[in-house]
């Protein structure tokens, strides 16, 4: 029997008190974050040193650099059968609303979840991929310690004319840090709303900017910012937009990599977003979902994917 990691490392009570009382009190976000991180680590020492051993001397040919890595479908194995199924998925359920995810019911309507959280137990080839080498090993490169699988969605942003929440520039706040692996299910123009993001340094620049004028310090918990906020002219040159074929998609850093997505389409757009996060984050993914200790996939899975799936060992 497979044994998972404690439940206190996966708890997002003491981090939402935390933030809560950082935010009455001014402390800073790097504070609260480091805190609560520092109280994961404390708590669980054994496993914290069995993932960065792991990670050491790994040699990873195409490093994740700038908080984000573009690819193409030919460059990792697999991909094209997991978009050929995403496809299936998604084309079953955009016909038949009453399949939608009930986190759907919540959510902005220009986005919504076609497989969320626990449904994703059902489909283990996406589990597979998800934890095969060629792309643990980047992520692990890229945190320095061997990740966590927190979660799987598969996102479909119909047409829309909206410009709000999400589709303003924003930076996630699960933790300081976090990749998220984003997978064009079909092909993606500029009008099927594509994920647009500014890699990592011209992000963080940025926001030193806005710091000085006190915005980003007062308003760092799940802020949005205008266009004219953040793309400075320079700026403009350096703005990914993540276009190209199905199959295609970038690694992004997306609590360091300012960006936005689904605006204002005039297409659908499928995608598949697989997130990991480093084993102490201070908030879990909303689409974390655990592995049932029996699950038939465990047996023919190495000790490092076990551990990317949660388990001790």
């Amino acid at each position: 029997m497979h044994k998972y990691i404690p439940s206190y490392m996966l708890n997002n009570k003491l981090s939402n008190f935390v933030i809560k009382m950082s935010k009455k009190t001014g402390l800073s976000k790097d504070w609260a974050y480091g805190f609560v991180r520092g109280y994961k680590a404390g708590f669980n020492p054994r496993q914290m040193h069995i993932r960065k051993t792991l990670s050491d001397g790994l040699d990873v040919r195409m490093p994740i650099k700038d908080g984000y890595q573009l690819f193409t479908s030919d460059d990792f194995t697999g991909t094209k059968e997991i978009v050929t199924l995403c496809q299936q998925i998604a084309a079953e359920k955009i016909n038949n609303p009453s399949k939608y995810y009930e986190f759907n019911k919540k959510k902005k309507g220009f986005l919504l979840a076609l497989l969320n959280g626990d449904e994703i137990l059902a489909i283990p080839e996406i589990i597979n991929f998800a934890v095969s080498k060629q792309i643990i090993d980047r992520v692990t490169q890229y945190f320095s310690s061997i990740p966590l699988l927190a979660g799987v969605r598969l996102w479909w942003s119909p047409p829309n004319n909206s410009l709000h929440e999400s589709q303003l520039f924003h930076l996630d706040t699960e933790d300081q840090t976090q990749l998220k692996m984003f997978i064009n299910i079909n092909n993606v123009t500029e009008q099927h709303g594509p994920l647009a993001f500014l890699p990592a340094t011209h992000s963080t620049e940025r926001l030193h900017f806005l710091s000085t004028r006190a915005l980003y310090q007062k308003k760092y918990f799940n802020y949005r910012w205008q266009d004219d906020e953040i793309l400075s002219p320079e700026n403009k040159q350096h703005l990914i937009k993540l276009v190209g074929t199905a199959g295609s998609g970038a690694f992004v850093d997306t609590s360091r990599c300012l960006h936005y997505g689904s605006r204002e389409n005039s297409y659908d757009r499928v995608v598949l977003m697989i997130h990991f996060q480093r084993i102490d984050a201070p908030r879990l993914s909303n689409a974390f979902f655990r592995i049932p200790s029996n699950y038939p996939l465990l047996s023919s899975l190495t000790k490092t994917q076990r551990l990317v799936l949660g388990f001790t060992k």
